[in-house]
C-alpha cells in the first residue's frame, strides 16, 4: 500500500516538472509540450534498455574498458531495473497528460482536433 503510494507520488511529481518545463502559447500548446516531453522520455529509456541488453548479450560491444564482466553485467541489470521503473511510472504521467490534452484542447469549434491519439 505504501509502495502504491510512493509511485502515485512519483508520477504526480514528474507531470507537474513536466507542466512546469513546457513551452507554449495557450493552455492546449502547453499540454501538448508537455505530453511530448514524456513520450521523448519513455523512448530514451526504451533505448537505454536496448543497449544495455546489447552489452549483456554481448560484452565486448561495450565502448569502454571492463575490468569485471560480472560486477558490469550487474549494474548494467541494475541500469535496466531502474530504467524500467522509470518507463512504467511516465507511462502513467502519460496517461494523466494524454488527459489534460484532452481537457485543454477540446473547444466547441475545433471538436475534432486530437493531438492526444499521438
Amino acid at each position: 500500500m505504501i509502495a502504491a503510494y510512493q509511485v502515485e507520488q512519483a508520477v504526480e511529481t514528474i507531470v507537474e516538472n513536466y507542466q512546469n518545463n513546457a513551452r507554449g502559447a495557450d493552455p492546449c500548446a502547453l499540454a501538448i509540450n508537455a505530453m511530448d516531453q514524456a513520450i521523448r522520455a519513455i523512448r530514451s529509456l526504451e533505448k537505454v534498455v536496448a543497449k544495455h541488453e546489447g552489452w549483456i548479450r554481448d560484452p565486448s560491444t561495450y565502448p569502454g574498458v571492463i575490468r569485471d564482466i560480472d560486477d558490469a553485467r550487474r549494474a548494467w541489470e541494475q541500469d535496466i531495473a531502474r530504467a524500467r521503473d522509470n518507463i512504467a511510472k511516465n507511462t502513467r504521467a502519460l496517461e494523466k497528460l494524454r488527459e489534460l490534452v484532452e481537457k485543454a484542447c477540446w473547444c466547441w469549434y475545433w471538436p475534432w482536433y486530437r493531438p492526444w491519439e499521438r
